[in-house]
């Protein structure tokens, strides 16, 4: 029993600590103003893709905001959109378009989507939403 509460508690920890590195990370993004909405894109590298979830929530607490971001494992790269409720565009559709054009897939909702393409054209990716955006 001592264990189980001792595990509960570091997790607890774990979850508080990651969630203070994703306050962290937002806080040194720097927003592109695209008319009324604050569009956030960076490529995170190898990063974990439940950092990058967890970034992107962050982010889009704030009302007016558009999160692109990516990352990598292995040759594979992962792309997430996301917009608070305040944004009027359709993330899935937006993704798809990109990720297709840099041969890769994805989709999601209006609020989130997901998808994959190759590590090397991450940044392609990033470029494509950005144009979509604006």
């Amino acid at each position: 029993q001592k264990f189980v509460k001792e595990w509960k508690e570091l997790r607890s920890r774990v979850s508080s600590l990651e969630k203070e590195l994703a306050s962290f990370k937002s806080s040194d993004l720097e927003a592109e103003n695209i008319g009324r909405i604050k569009f956030y894109s960076k490529n995170m590298g190898d990063t974990d893709f439940a950092e990058v979830q967890k970034l992107v929530r962050e982010i889009t607490s704030e009302e007016g905001s558009l999160a692109a971001m990516s990352c990598a494992s292995g040759d594979k790269g992962t792309v997430v959109l996301a917009k608070s409720d305040s944004v009027n565009l359709d993330c899935g559709t937006i993704l798809r378009e990109a990720l297709t054009s840099v041969g890769g897939s994805g989709g999601g909702k209006d609020s989130y989507a997901q998808g994959a393409c190759p590590k090397d054209k991450l940044s392609d990716a990033l470029s494509k939403i950005r144009n979509l955006v604006s």
